[in-house]
C-alpha cells in the first residue's frame, strides 16, 4: 500500500510502522493522509492534530464519507483496519454514499496534491 500526505509523507510500500508513524507525526503529515491499494481503493482522511477528521473510502465506483468527523484516535483505528484488511473499518462509524466519483474530499485532495490538475478544474 502506498501512503501519501499534505506534508512531507510518501512512501510507496508502507509498513504498519509507517502508518502508524505517519498519524504520529502531526507536521509532518500535514492537513490530508490517503491510504491506497490503487487507483480506486483508498481511504483518505482531512485534518490536523488530533482532529476532528473528515473520512472517505474508495471501493471501485463506490465512494463513501463517514457522517461525522472524527477524533485522530479513531481515524488512526480505521486506517489500520483498512490497512489489515480487517472489514471492521466499514461497520466502525455510519458511512454514507457521497454522489460525485471524486467527493468533495477528493477533488481538494487531488488539486493539493497535484497542483496542476487544478488549473483543468478551474479552466
Amino acid at each position: 500500500m502506498k501512503i501519501e500526505t499534505a506534508g512531507a509523507i510518501h512512501v510507496e510500500n508502507a509498513t504498519l510502522d509507517d502508518l502508524g508513524a505517519a498519524f504520529a507525526d502531526d507536521a509532518g503529515r500535514g492537513e490530508f493522509i490517503i491510504l491506497s491499494r490503487g487507483e480506486y481503493e483508498f481511504i483518505q482522511a482531512g485534518g490536523e492534530g488530533d482532529g476532528p477528521y473528515a473520512i472517505e473510502y474508495r471501493e471501485g465506483d463506490a465512494q463513501y464519507e463517514a457522517a461525522e468527523e472524527l477524533p485522530k484516535q479513531k481515524a488512526a483505528l480505521l486506517f489500520l483496519q483498512y490497512y489489515q484488511g480487517d472489514p471492521a473499518f466499514k461497520t466502525a462509524c455510519t458511512w454514507k454514499p457521497l454522489k460525485t466519483k471524486s467527493g468533495r474530499l477528493g477533488l481538494a485532495l487531488l488539486c493539493v496534491a497535484f497542483p496542476t490538475l487544478s488549473l483543468l478544474f478551474l479552466s
